[in-house]
């Protein structure tokens, strides 16, 4: 057992894609956690206790986190009394929980008929609206699963998110200029110039060969790598699927030390102070804010779960020119610097990402690992609150 985990409550975390495992950072404290002001941190706190009650009260019973995470931390256009502002994930998982530990609400696990187990809040004052909530429970419970076969499918049929995703970034590289892709066909590379990725293959590589526009010629290449997250919890520093890629970059740096390689990840949703990390490490990340569904997925279904959960998925099979021009401007723009930030300082965190990048770790380990590449980038996040403006921000917007 790591040394720091013989304290209380040490349950390994996980994060998979059902949002009801969201890795939730600030249960401890929030300045070592998050980098927030610690006046700051009190404040959107109980903001967010305020804001989940009254949600509840509106909604009677309330998908946790992921639907609290949905109304009240990506879509700022849900109106609430005392709502000025979208609140992070972590300080909404911060207000679930206090809420449940405090008996403010009840918390209660639904069973679905498809075998899932759903958690759930509502109101503890259930008088004269019993039978209200009972139908909020088993309508949203109902809904959530079927999200989760979505995601991350059921017995009988594999999910489909994740797909179809890849493919859309796919497409989107495949239509950005100056990218040589290394496998056209899907995008899987499981070599890269001789070099064996770790771990199972990339979701995508590239050649990106940035180009004069004064001369018209060719000025440096770049091997651009790929991993796509299609999932609904917000990425943070210490979470798994942010350092699979990182693994697999640093890695590939280290058998390959003469070529500028410059990581790319494709998310929903990241944390500020991940996007603080990334550009010191020397990688860069797209949040698409929408998850992707597959241009075939069911209509009807599809537009119950987003209106009524407030999940925000796009079904299309086409990337949205903001992420195409992700690729054609915006990375071109930047791979200079990255790429030399990540061969010189990012990629020297091998072992810490080789750590952080399995799932079976225990909380406290992980947020001590998390820490200690979080203090040797000397990064310090005070303003994990922004949201609308947020860095490369992608609307699915196919309009």
């Amino acid at each position: 057992m790591h040394p720091s985990c013989s304290r209380p409550d040490t349950a390994a975390s996980s994060r998979s894609d059902d949002p009801n495992h969201f890795y939730l950072w600030g249960l401890g404290d929030a300045k070592t956690q998050n980098g927030d002001d610690v006046a700051d941190v009190q404040y959107y706190r109980d903001l967010a206790l305020n804001l989940v009650l009254a949600l509840l009260e509106q909604e009677l019973a309330l998908v946790v986190p992921a639907e609290v995470v949905a109304k009240l931390g990506d879509d700022p256009r849900l109106p609430l009394p005392g709502r000025a502002t979208r609140i992070d994930q972590h300080h909404l998982g911060w207000a679930i929980n206090e809420l449940v530990r405090t008996g403010q609400v009840r918390q209660l696990f639904h069973n679905t008929k498809g075998a899932r187990t759903v958690r759930l809040i509502v109101p503890v004052n259930q008088r004269l609206r019993t039978r209200a909530i009972h139908d909020a429970v088993q309508r949203k419970a109902a809904l959530h699963a079927r999200y989760l076969g979505w995601a991350s499918g059921t017995p009988n049929h594999p999910g489909i998110l994740g797909a179809a995703a890849e493919s859309v970034v796919h497409r989107a590289l495949t239509a950005a200029n100056g990218y040589l892709l290394l496998n056209p066909n899907t995008g899987q590379t499981t070599v890269l110039r001789g070099a064996t990725v770790p771990g199972g293959p990339l979701d995508n590589a590239a050649i990106l060969t940035v180009i004069d526009a004064s001369t018209n010629t060719p000025t440096a290449t770049y091997d651009v790598v790929v991993e796509v997250k299609n999932t609904r919890p917000w990425i943070y520093p210490g979470d798994d699927e942010l350092h699979q890629l990182l693994w697999k970059a640093a890695a590939l740096q280290q058998a390959l030390p003469d070529t500028a390689i410059l990581p790319v990840l494709v998310c929903r949703q990241a944390a500020h102070v991940t996007v603080t990390l990334t550009k010191t490490l020397g990688a860069y990340v797209v949040r698409t804010v929408r998850q992707l569904a597959p241009a075939n997925i069911d209509q009807t279904k599809l537009a119950e779960v987003t209106d009524e959960l407030g999940y925000r998925i796009d079904s299309s099979d086409d990337p949205a020119p903001a992420l195409i021009n992700h690729f054609t401007t915006l990375i071109p723009a930047a791979a200079a610097e990255l790429a030399t930030q990540w061969r010189t300082f990012g990629s020297t965190f091998l072992p810490l990402y080789e750590l952080l990048r399995r799932d079976d770790l225990e909380r406290c380990e992980r947020t001590d690992l998390r820490q200690q590449l979080l203090d040797a980038a000397s990064v310090i996040d005070y303003g994990s609150r922004r949201t609308s403006e947020q860095d490369n921000e992608v609307p699915w917007d196919h309009t």
